[in-house]
């Protein structure tokens, strides 16, 4: 009989639990983020697209690479050629 007495008061302190942690979650959304955005350096935008470029082209030479045992001979200098730029 004890342990039917015990459950809702356990119910209870776990809702009242919630509704604080919700009501705090709640401010923090409420509040200004701060941010800072650079253009240059190391972790600037111009450096992440430059990173993302090279990424994308490393990417194009990779496709091409796995195609390299279909090519002829002249195909692969051309080749060899242009992943050299």
């Amino acid at each position: 009989m004890a342990l039917a007495q015990s459950q809702p008061q356990v119910i209870v302190q776990e809702s009242k639990d919630l509704r604080e942690t919700i009501a705090r979650l709640n401010e923090r959304l409420d509040e200004p983020s701060v941010t800072a955005g650079t253009v240059t350096g190391d972790k600037g935008i111009k450096q992440a697209q430059d990173d993302y470029q090279r990424l994308m082209n490393n990417k194009i030479v990779i496709q091409r690479a796995q195609c390299h045992a279909c090519m002829s001979i002249a195909e692969r200098e051309r080749f060899i050629k242009i992943t050299e730029i």
